[in-house]
């Protein structure tokens, strides 16, 4: 069944096994942050054993130290019985693990490896005994007294009681974290634990002489630390409990190997002396030059680790920025090429506009002067065609008239040269200008026949045609019968003839009638041509 935290953190894999649990690598799935998780199994743990778990919850929370294992958080899953911790993780390992390998590979380890190892728990150890902490290196050439602590009354103090090397972590550039605070106990400021339940190898003369649990007693555990390192073998070792508790007594160790120098020797004895008043404690530790250089050396390489992560940071930063910046200068340009495209186009279709607007008018007036010309030309083709369709007509008028009434006024078939048939050639006078008398003569006008129509005669320009030189489609009048006053009833059912006859025409039966021949009027005068004649004179 998977845990309600697996939501949140994600199980790597296990890298260590107790008594009441695992102990596991997660990684926090919110920011990738890798974590210890220790995974307690608390349903067959005794009344005492949760009393220290619980111990363990309000150790861890209080504590907030560079070289302390930090607490985050805890899960408790009551159906299963169990309470996840999570921690702080330390990739390094734990210190046993590296004494193992020294012993395994026949090497011993550097005394400044050593010391920076004694000079981190020693900070550590003031944190958890001070309930503050350290105060800062200033001057490390001068031996001053600024390690002593000024601690607040009523301030709570923390005994570990159970320093040993599996309980001291290692970080990155062997950063020692202090860890495993189960068996620790929260005590007032100079009070005194009577119990003690740590491991057999580490605890100090007074636990053996059932004395209480002091402050001094983790100094002497830190004593045995830091010569298990150099050693690779406890101070302390025996074959039974009885033996190993004689010799912690007596407070003898072995010489550490020639390797290391007098002061790191000096520094472990002080710290496993029988007398726990004479014993040094974490302020004192604190104040050696060694330590000072130490501490340091460690915070010129925490100044260059933290330097470094705010370096990372910062440009972390910086490339967050600049990917802002980078997406505000695209948005912007992104927004001024929209605007200026706006701008382009409405420019454009402006232009364009105007153009069209000056295309317009030079069509309009190209179409204007065009139309103008057109009918311009169209007028004088028309005037021209006009005038040649009148001159035209008045020639073909002319041709006619001179062709249909040559020159009389008065008959059809006279000429203006001719002298009439009527007239005699007695009646010539003197006035005549053909006359060799030098007399005018004048001329006899054509004589009227009866028949004959007038024709309207106009002065210098010809004879024109006029409503009675309109020849009939007969050359005689209307027959009688048409001209009838009376409706007839046979009229209005016979048709018309087709082609009605001349009531002057001459009778078939007696054309032949030598009576009715044309005489010629030139050859004599009748009496009633005389008279036509004579009345003609008078009115000339």
């Amino acid at each position: 069944m998977a845990s309600p935290d697996s939501d949140e953190y994600e199980c790597l894999n296990t890298i260590g096994r107790g008594s009441f649990g695992v102990i596991k690598k997660v990684r926090r799935k919110a920011d990738g942050a890798i974590l210890c998780r220790k995974e307690i199994n608390y349903g067959r743990m005794s009344q005492r054993e949760r009393a220290q778990l619980h111990a363990e919850f309000q150790i861890l929370s209080s504590l907030k130290h560079p070289h302390i294992i930090e607490y985050y958080s805890r899960c408790h899953l009551k159906q299963e019985q169990e309470l996840h911790l999570y921690m702080e993780y330390a990739g390094g390992g734990d210190l046993g693990t590296a004494i193992s390998t020294l012993k395994a590979k026949n090497q011993y380890a550097e005394e400044s490896f050593v010391w920076s190892i004694f000079s981190q728990l020693v900070t550590a150890l003031y944190r958890c005994h001070y309930g503050i902490n350290p105060p800062e290196i200033g001057n490390f050439l001068g031996l001053g007294n600024t390690a002593k602590p000024v601690v607040p009354p009523g301030t709570m103090t923390i005994l570990h009681r159970d320093l040993k090397p599996e309980n001291v972590f290692l970080g990155e550039d062997n950063l020692v974290k202090l860890g495993d605070f189960g068996l620790a106990k929260m005590i007032q400021s100079h009070d005194f634990a009577s119990t003690y339940v740590g491991t057999p190898f580490y605890m100090s003369p007074e636990i053996c002489a059932a004395e209480k649990y002091t402050l001094k007693s983790d100094i002497w555990s830190l004593g045995c630390i830091i010569y298990e390192l150099c050693a690779r073998e406890p101070p302390f070792n025996a074959k039974t409990h009885f033996q190993l508790v004689q010799k912690i007594k007596e407070g003898k160790i072995p010489p550490l190997p020639p390797a290391y120098s007098p002061e790191l020797t000096a520094v472990i004895k002080d710290c496993l002396r029988v007398n726990p008043d004479r014993r040094p404690d974490t302020a004192a530790l604190l104040n050696l030059p060694v330590v000072r250089l130490m501490r340091k050396e460690k915070e010129v390489v925490d100044m260059s680790r933290i330097l470094k992560q705010k370096e990372e940071a910062l440009n972390a930063r910086m490339r967050e920025y600049e990917h802002k910046v980078e997406g505000v200068r695209k948005e912007i340009d992104a927004t001024l090429h929209r605007e200026w495209e706006v701008k382009a186009r409405l420019e454009i279709d402006r232009v364009v506009k105007d153009e069209l607007e000056k295309l317009q008018k030079t069509f309009e007036r190209e179409v204007q002067a065009r139309v103008e010309a057109e009918l311009q030309a169209r007028a004088r083709k028309a005037a021209v065609s006009f005038a040649a369709s009148a001159e035209t007509d008045l020639s073909s008028s002319q041709s006619k008239s001179s062709s249909d009434y040559p020159g009389s006024s008065v008959g059809g078939t006279s000429t203006d040269g001719d002298v009439s048939s009527a007239t005699d050639a007695s009646e010539i006078s003197a006035h005549s200008p053909d006359s060799s008398f030098g007399h005018e003569v004048h001329v006899k006008k054509n004589t009227r026949t009866p028949f004959a129509r007038a024709q309207t005669m106009f002065a210098g320009v010809g004879a024109m045609g006029t409503p009675m030189d309109v020849e009939m489609a007969s050359p005689s009048p209307m027959a009688i019968a048409s001209l009838s006053l009376s409706p007839r009833r046979t009229a209005a059912t016979k048709a018309p003839p087709a082609n009605p006859g001349n009531i002057f025409a001459i009778p078939s039966a007696i054309a032949d009638d030598p009576r009715w021949a044309p005489r010629d009027c030139s050859s004599g005068s009748s009496g009633l041509d005389s008279d036509f004649d004579d009345d003609e004179n008078m009115m000339v």
